[in-house]
């Protein structure tokens, strides 16, 4: 795409399906046209190729005004670079559909910045090219497809004629925009399970204190205990019951309840009427709540170790100090022990942790969630 400055210009990417369509427009194209990136552009003669730049342009009348088609030769990746140079991305597929190479273009198209252009998945149609024997076997393929893209958050086309021209060369409905009214719909949803924040927090809380919840009394005494101290490499008893904490607070078995991992179902809840975060309805939502469940954890996790972190008990220990347990008592336990009072002062941050500091990061993800979204509806 050497020196290409298009104003409103279509990406055709895919199988070789886009060579066909653009034969259909143009009635003809240059022998060895897979060799070379193609323009094609109007003008005023019927067909005029023109080599400039290793690119091949091609200008015909038959072509509408206002409109420049792009197809790239298979092994062309430059457009990654220069994706904002077109207005949209069509990227075509034919028998046998739901290609990997699809899926690939669509996986990376995702990543790209927000203010990426639309892409849209055209499905050729063109049983003239099988034999009937497979024209059932056809159909299947194109609702199968359609139903993959589609869950994906895609606009999809399907191209079974020359009628279908119009809606590829002139179909702007972007991503957002097709999706404008069911985000507005699922935000509505959300904006009314906020409501039960509170509710749902006080089950967690009372779920946290009941037996095997992580402020019930055993947890918090056996964080706050010599074998914490003995199991842990860290040279402060603080850092110690902080080692155990996190376990006890995001253990590996994300089922149970009574931990901070529940909160991400909460949180999923409020997303999407599920616990457990099941979006059906779109493949683009669903991996979005993933994300935000992962990234609220992460936030959880990093958060407890900056509000537990420093304080008048982190003071270093030496091994001969916690040598064994009546030395370890000694200490924490003797009104003139350096570390009295450390078990009563870790055991209220830690409820302070997860009955009041838990609840602002769950409700700061959400707002998160919510912003996002309300910005793409805009």
């Amino acid at each position: 795409m050497k020196n290409l400055s298009l104003s409103k210009n279509l990406l055709l990417l895919g199988d070789k399906s886009r060579y066909i369509f653009a034969k259909m427009i143009i009635e003809m194209l240059p022998i060895d046209y897979e060799k070379d990136s193609i323009l094609i552009e109007h003008g005023s003669t019927k067909y005029q190729v023109q080599g400039k730049d290793e690119n091949l342009y091609i200008n015909s009348f038959k072509m509408p005004s206002g409109i420049s088609l792009y197809l790239l030769k298979s092994d062309d990746s430059s457009w990654q670079d220069d994706y904002n140079s077109f207005s949209r991305i069509i990227v075509f597929e034919e028998f046998p559909m739901s290609k990997d190479s699809t899926q690939q273009l669509i996986d990376y198209w995702n990543i790209l910045p927000k203010n990426r252009p639309p892409l849209t998945i055209v499905i050729m149609n063109l049983p003239h090219r099988q034999g009937s024997t497979d024209l059932d076997r056809i159909d299947d393929a194109i609702i199968s497809a359609k139903d993959n893209y589609e869950s994906q958050g895609l606009d999809v086309i399907l191209f079974n004629s020359d009628a279908d021209f119009m809606n590829v060369l002139y179909q702007h409905e972007s991503l957002i925009q097709k999706h404008k009214k069911f985000l507005s719909s699922e935000l509505e949803k959300i904006y009314e399970r906020e409501y039960e924040l509170d509710f749902l927090y006080d089950d967690f809380i009372m779920d946290c204190n009941d037996s095997g919840g992580c402020l019930n009394l055993f947890a918090i005494n056996r964080i706050c205990s010599f074998d914490s101290v003995k199991l842990s490499n860290k040279n402060s008893f603080w850092d110690a019951y902080n080692d155990l904490a996190l376990k006890n607070l995001f253990p590996s078995d994300t089922s149970d309840k009574g931990n901070l991992n529940y909160l991400s179902k909460i949180q999923s809840y409020i997303l999407t009427g599920d616990f457990d975060g099941k979006v059906s309805s779109s493949e683009i939502l669903e991996r979005r709540v993933s994300q935000q469940k992962a990234e609220l954890i992460l936030s959880l996790q990093r958060s407890f170790l900056s509000f537990m972190s420093g304080g008048k008990f982190s003071m270093p220990v030496s091994t001969y100090e916690t040598r064994d347990i009546f030395t370890y008592k000694k200490l924490t336990s003797d009104r003139n022990g350096r570390f009295y009072g450390i078990n009563a002062e870790y055991s209220r941050k830690l409820r302070d942790f997860v009955e009041d500091e838990s609840k602002k990061i769950l409700k700061s993800s959400l707002d998160g969630y919510i912003k996002f979204f309300s910005e793409v509806i805009q």
